[in-house]
């Protein structure tokens, strides 16, 4: 009986040290099974793949991250995590994010889904972008890389990156910045609607600005070197 309190005692000591949810996320997430993975139906053709992961955890509820991931140039654009939802409130999050951007999911193996991310991510560096801030800890739902089955994917288009602006990119930076790593007519890109009637000023922090007046002369015409194309859904 005495055994029996006291290990009662040790496993209700408030001195026990217990792992935050982003704490457990980083260092007992990837070694989790995984349930069901998402991703958009034409990610391949669009470009963009809304990647949705998730792990199971001992209590059968979920540690979910999703992964804004752009194929054609710029890596993983956006990602969040979620932790100790249930399996119910998982699948109708999914289904509801996909239908409200106008998208089909379909479900994804989990190697496939991390080979896109890693390997966009990749690509994406190789041009000078970074992923998206939090993927530093969204990174650690994933299996280490080196861990996963390598399978070949295409990044890029035809060879080449294709750069489709989004309505909070800073459009002239991004340009800059292709432009440094493979060199004019070695890219293409496409600006969304919208985006011409303001300019590329003013998407500029001041910071940039003050970069950019040291290698752009300002009566210039911007970019009209760059090879603009029709979205690759046409």
């Amino acid at each position: 009986m005495a055994k029996k309190n006291q290990h009662r005692k040790k496993k209700n000591n408030p001195n026990a040290q217990q792992l935050t949810p982003i704490k457990y996320l980083m260092e007992k997430a990837a070694g989790l099974p995984c349930e069901t993975w998402y991703i958009n139906e034409d990610w391949q053709t669009s470009g963009l793949a809304v990647i949705y992961g998730t792990r199971i955890m001992p209590s059968g509820n979920l540690i979910c991250a999703n992964y804004l991931v752009d194929i054609f140039c710029l890596g993983v654009k956006d990602t969040a995590w979620y932790f100790n939802i249930s399996p119910s409130s998982y699948k109708e999050s999914v289904r509801e994010n996909y239908d409200g951007a106008g998208l089909k999911d379909i479900e994804i193996n989990p190697n496939l889904a991390q080979n896109i991310i890693y390997g966009a991510v990749e690509y994406a560096e190789s041009l000078g972008f970074s992923p998206h801030k939090d993927f530093n800890i969204t990174e650690y739902l994933l299996s280490p890389a080196d861990e996963i089955p390598f399978i070949e994917i295409p990044f890029g288009q035809n060879g080449q990156p294709l750069y489709i602006s989004g309505p909070f990119d800073n459009v002239r930076l991004i340009l800059k910045k292709l432009e440094k790593a493979v060199g004019k007519g070695n890219f293409k890109f496409i600006l969304n609607t919208g985006l011409n009637e303001y300019g590329f000023d003013d998407w500029l922090s001041d910071d940039d600005e003050e970069d950019d007046d040291e290698d752009y002369d300002d009566d210039e015409e911007e970019y009209t070197d760059y090879e603009e194309v029709d979205s690759p859904d046409k």
